[in-house]
């Protein structure tokens, strides 16, 4: 661990500086540099393009984080001395500006590399300073540390930070002596180390925000980048405070890591503990994979006993080069030494003298007092904090380890390449489906040197940088970077040799670290590279180097409780409508954004959508429109409106970011919508998506918006209809069991009524009738428990209702005229025309196919029959599932009349009445209730019906 603690110097030289009577506005700010030198300096500008005055973009594809600037000139840099406070002590001098038009500028100023010279950039104008003030918020900022260097958005945020700490605190704390003194090498040191910081800060942060239309000053005012980046350089300043920790006790007790996941295949957080006893390593881990709804709960995953646990070739993670040829790792370490100063390890599958043993050493600092979200701040476990509240500290007794690793011997490293896995190859970039075979291949003659990136013979390092080996007596290595779109350039030169190692032939050559900053996606540790041909194709790996620090952090038992202890699904924000950055004039920066600030823990993973295939997903709008989407796992989905599928052909994809992107018309794919899953209620089964919608309308300004989706899901079987307070039937007495009243039934609907988030399903005229005045879009209801009945309904129109029929092919079938209405709250009220009977339909629930109902039901019949007594506002409630379907598709059905009553005969008698007349006695008719097979007693049967002649 380097060591930037120089008390006793700057003690010196503040005595020094106060002799000298200095007022604080000096070109000299240290004592080290009386006359500053002049030093030439390139600069590689490469910022965000879509930031500032960049014209929006609507594809949602995430662009790389940098371009480079090519139009700046002289007038938009200025150069400045900082202080021992980290204020503006005096302007730098800037001469012999140049440009060569690629984003990469040439300038000499009056000082040698320092940590405090700092060069800004403003790419609109004048840089605005003020001496004797802190750096100014929205500039582009980088110290002028080494000769070769490059402005980026991440480098600014990282220096603004660390200025404005030392602002903060009063002085440059472990970056004292590099600020005083300035020896060259550590000034190199500290400005990796600020690189590191800017690299972190990029792979944390900006994978969570958007920066397009943003400017760098609206930027730096988001409390999330204040959050991140000033948690960032807190525990940069801790780490490197660290006092020499005993490793023996620390791996006696037990050292813990903390890392998260959060991808398409899993999503979770793990805590894996090491310890060793003296005699055996064991490494401990412990898992929470999100399920469902449960609380964070960390349980048992795996248990490694350096003694005891196998590994197979499955177990393989990586191939380190040795004496016996390329020998798989299994990234489980165990201890072969150690001392109170430091532990030699080395990986399970290796024994010590395989000479890939790994020298541990380590720092301890207190926690206490400090957030626990600064010490979470990595790009692999910063997912945990958003279950953590911003505010929460550690306790006493916690304390955090800073340890350092360092290869005993030079280290080769090489991803699986066993069982033609092809991670690590690498291939021409003009042809990316065809992978180098030989090392000769690689190597370019310099005949053949190509002039344009297409012509070139290289290999694609990272997304944005090409690397290219030449034969031409110098071994000389060029490093093309994609500036912007299809734009390559040169960026930088380097050398590369032959060599051999264990037998093997290899290729090494330097990652300069202009390149590494650039890089969008650098996927190693080192930048020290090679390339080896093993297993019929060429392999790029790494090399560790004999002495080559590395750095990771752990915390004790008391400093990971408490991190659990604060961690919590409580502590996100609770579930709902989320509007922000809803608008309709989107891009893709502002959608993250919004996807960002109203996001809990939930994304669409691959499981989590296979366990949605299949499922009907329901929407319903502010004037109740009812819709669904069925998503298949054949990648097709269906659209279904007011229950009705609609024709088309459909497709969705899950990207790697968790969007699901739904393509409404597979003839049409540049329209699509886009959701991505914010949050997700278990108990009542809503998802919650930010929606972004593009639509191309044949301009160069497709229509594009932002807006937020809240979505119910069911099984195909989940609906049911809802039985509370129904008053059952009963055939024999063919009325109600239990008469109910018109106010207990608008009771029971409404305990029965699913209203989520203020969805509420209801009847609505385009939902019965479709177009009004449109004949052919009318619908009919059909019952689940009783099919043979429909309601058909129409838009014809009378007086104050609608006109329909209610039919029944059952029985002896009915088929009579009903008028109806919707009345305001979505009740649908229809009667039939001769007065026999009334009912109010309420939907409770829909699984966008069907409806359930809640139903009262009233006859005049029960209300003339003294014995039942019902008032006009007494009935039946009963519930049921309809469908709709076209009204054309109901039969037509002739109802079978009853017979004509035969006449009974007069009763014998003298047939003379009282009075001497003649009369007849008229019959003897028996109540015997509806006729069987009617609406009115429900009959199943049609007592009408002619027997069947025997044959």
């Amino acid at each position: 661990m380097r060591n930037y603690l120089g008390c006793c110097l700057w003690a010196a030289v503040s005595l020094l500086l106060t002799a000298c009577g200095d007022s604080g506005n000096t070109t000299t700010p240290t004592a080290a540099e009386p006359a500053p030198t002049r030093t030439q300096f390139t600069v590689s500008v490469d910022l965000p393009a879509n930031m500032d005055t960049i014209a929006f973009q609507s594809n949602l594809l995430r662009p790389a984080y940098a371009d480079a600037v090519r139009t700046l000139t002289e007038q938009n840099f200025t150069a400045v001395w900082l202080d021992d406070k980290g204020l503006i002590a005096d302007t730098i001098e800037i001469s012999q500006w140049s440009t060569t038009g690629d984003g990469i500028y040439t300038l000499e100023a009056g000082t040698r590399p320092r940590i405090n010279a700092v060069l800004l950039l403003d790419v609109k104008g004048i840089p605005e300073i003020t001496l004797g003030e802190t750096l100014p918020e929205g500039l582009y900022i980088t110290p002028l540390a080494t000769e070769r260097l490059s402005i980026t958005l991440e480098s600014s945020l990282a220096y603004f930070a660390l200025a404005k700490r030392v602002a903060q605190i009063g002085n440059w704390g472990v970056f004292e002596d590099v600020f005083i003194e300035a020896p060259q090498g550590k000034v190199l040191f500290a400005y990796q180390d600020i690189n590191t910081i800017a690299t972190d800060i990029r792979d944390t942060l900006f994978p969570k925000l958007g920066l397009q239309g943003l400017t760098l000053k609206d930027l730096m005012q988001l409390s999330l980048v204040n959050t991140m980046i000033d948690g960032r350089i807190e525990r940069f300043f801790t780490e490197q405070a660290a006092t020499e920790a005993d490793i023996q006790a620390i791996l006696n007790d037990g050292y813990w890591q903390i890392s998260t996941e959060n991808s398409n295949a899993a999503v979770g957080i793990h805590a894996d503990q090491t310890l060793y006893d003296g005699a055996e390593t064991t490494v401990n881990e412990f898992r929470w994979n999100k399920d469902g709804n449960q609380a964070i709960s960390l349980a048992e995953f795996f248990t490694y006993f350096s003694n005891s646990t196998s590994f197979s070739t499955d177990d393989i993670q990586l191939q380190v080069l040795t004496n016996e040829g390329w020998t798989g790792m299994f990234n489980y370490l165990k201890v072969v030494a150690i001392t109170r100063q430091s532990a030699v390890l080395t990986d399970a599958a290796l024994d010590k003298e395989d000479e890939a043993g790994i020298r541990l050493s380590a720092g301890v600092y207190p926690l206490e007092g400090k957030r626990i979200h600064d010490f979470l701040s990595s790009k692999d476990n910063h997912y945990i904090t958003r279950y953590i509240k911003p505010d929460a500290q550690f306790s006493a007794g916690s304390s955090g380890f800073y340890f350092t690793w360092r290869p005993e011997n030079e280290t080769y490293l090489l991803c699986d390449n066993t069982n033609g896995q092809d991670e690590c190859r690498i291939s021409p970039y003009a042809q990316p489906d065809i992978d180098y075979v030989t090392l000769d291949e690689v190597i370019t003659p310099l005949e053949d040197v190509g002039a344009e990136i297409d012509s070139v013979n290289g290999f694609k390092l990272s997304d944005n940088i090409v690397v290219e080996l030449i034969d031409d007596g110098f071994f000389t290595v060029r490093y093309w970077s994609n500036i912007a779109a299809d734009e390559w350039t040169i960026q930088s030169y380097g050398v590369w040799a032959s060599t051999g190692a264990f037998g093997q032939q290899l290729i090494r050559f330097d990652i300069p670290d202009i390149i590494r900053q650039l890089s969008d996606n650098y996927q190693f540790n080192s930048q020290k590279l090679f390339l080896v041909a093993d297993r019929d194709f060429v392999h790029i790996g790494e090399v560790l180097l004999d002495g080559e620090e590395f750095n990771f952090s752990g915390f004790d038992i008391d400093a990971k409780e408490q991190i659990f202890a604060a961690t919590s699904r409580d502590n996100l924000p609770p579930f709902g409508n989320c509007g922000f950055g809803n608008t309709g004039n989107a891009n893709s920066d502002l959608y993250l954004n919004a996807v960002t600030e109203c996001g809990g823990d939930e994304r669409l993973t691959t499981s989590a959508l296979d366990n949605l295939l299949d499922r009907h997903w329901v929407q319903i709008s502010p004037d109740g429109e009812i819709s669904a989407q069925i998503l298949r796992d054949n990648n097709q989905w269906e659209q279904y409106r007011h229950t009705e599928l609609e024709t088309g052909s459909r497709s969705w994809s899950l990207g790697d970011e968790g969007y699901l992107t739904l393509t409404p018309d597979t003839n049409e794919n540049g329209n699509y919508n886009r959701w991505a899953l914010t949050s997700r209620d278990y108990d009542q089964r809503l998802l919650a998506f930010k929606q972004y919608r593009h639509l191309e309308t044949g301009s160069d300004a497709p229509l594009d918006a932002i807006d937020n989706v809240m979505v119910r899901y069911y099984a195909a079987d989940q609906l049911a209809s809802c039985a509370i307070a129904d008053s059952g039937w009963d055939p024999d007495t063919t009325t109600p069991v239990t008469k109910q009243t018109l106010t207990d039934y608008t009771n029971a609907a409404a305990n029965c009524k699913q209203i989520w988030f203020d969805r509420d399903p209801r009847f609505t005229e385009t939902l019965l009738v479709g177009q009004t005045g449109e004949r052919s879009d009318d619908k009919a209801l059909t019952f689940a428990n009783d099919s043979s009945r429909y309601l058909k309904l129409s838009d014809d129109f009378s007086g104050d209702f609608f006109l329909g029929r209610y039919i029944d092919s059952d029985g002896c079938g009915f088929n009579f005229e009903i008028k109806w209405r919707l009345e305001d709250d979505g009740t649908l009220y229809y009667e039939a025309l001769d007065g026999s009977m009334n009912e109010r339909l309420q939907i409770t629930d829909t699984d966008g196919l069907r409806l359930a109902i809640k139903a009262f039901n009233h006859q005049t019949r029960w209300q003339t029959d003294e014995a039942l007594a019902y008032s006009s506002n007494e009935g039946e409630i009963w519930s049921d599932i309809i469908t709709l379907i076209d009204a054309a598709d109901v039969p037509d059905v002739t109802p079978i009349e009853a017979p004509p009553a035969e006449e009974t005969p007069a009763s014998e008698g003298d047939g003379t009445s009282d009075d001497g007349t003649s009369e007849s006695t008229p019959p003897v008719e028996e109540d015997t209730g509806p006729d069987a097979g009617t609406i009115l007693n429900d009959g199943k049967t049609c007592a009408y019906l002619p027997e069947t002649p025997a044959p």
